[in-house]
């Protein structure tokens, strides 16, 4: 009896768990996270029923998004967010990662910190990617990057922006380079000041 007593007792000081594993756990990589990083979510479960679990992201206030199905075929189920944390969407603030599988529910918390680095919406990257392919016109793209002058996210004082629209050729490469992760946004953006304060790009 006295040996069944320490060995158990040796489980729980090691932190091995496994007869003692809750149903349902939820683990985020980090707990603090800073604008244009991207979440990995852990789910693990003892039984698989072949649900899909629903996860749900809630702020401080409580305001939840839409629910997130997520197919859970194996004990352990990972799913990595597939865009980044922007600031207009996801302020500074603690936030909570709820989920739901069948009965059961688990949460866990993580942080973003705002450190001022510079993160260019999604749906701007979308119309540079249209713009690059020539899907839609240079004007369309100007439209789109005088959004980030009005976030504060770039910053011009061209002589040029009444004139017509005008983006070099050339640079739907360097766009592209931008959009597969070679150039960050902070560059990108940087660069598109440039050009737009010395003339090479008109309209903004």
């Amino acid at each position: 009896m006295v040996i069944q007593y320490m060995f158990i007792l040796i489980l729980c000081i090691s932190g091995i768990s496994y007869a003692f594993a809750e149903p349902l756990m939820v683990y985020t990589d980090k707990q603090i996270y800073n604008h244009g990083d991207h979440i990995v979510i852990t789910i693990t479960v003892q039984d698989v029923t072949g649900d899909n679990a629903i996860m749900h992201i809630r702020d401080s206030y409580n305001v939840t998004s839409s629910p997130i199905p997520i197919p859970v075929s194996d004990s352990n189920t990972v799913w990595s967010a597939p865009f980044p944390f922007e600031r207009e969407v996801f302020a500074e603030d603690t936030y909570h990662v709820d989920v739901t599988y069948g009965d059961l529910f688990a949460s866990t918390s993580f942080q973003i910190v705002d450190i001022g680095n510079v993160v260019v919406p999604i749906w701007v990257k979308q119309v540079a990617y249209l713009w690059a392919n020539g899907e839609v016109s240079t004007s369309h793209y100007i439209d789109a990057l005088e959004n980030l002058q009005n976030l504060g996210i770039m910053q011009t004082s061209s002589d040029y922006y009444e004139d017509d629209p005008f983006i070099p050729y050339w640079l739907s490469g360097i766009t592209m380079w931008w959009l597969g992760g070679l150039v960050s946004d902070d560059e990108y953006v940087t660069m598109m000041q440039y050009l737009a304060d010395n003339g090479i790009i008109h309209g903004l």
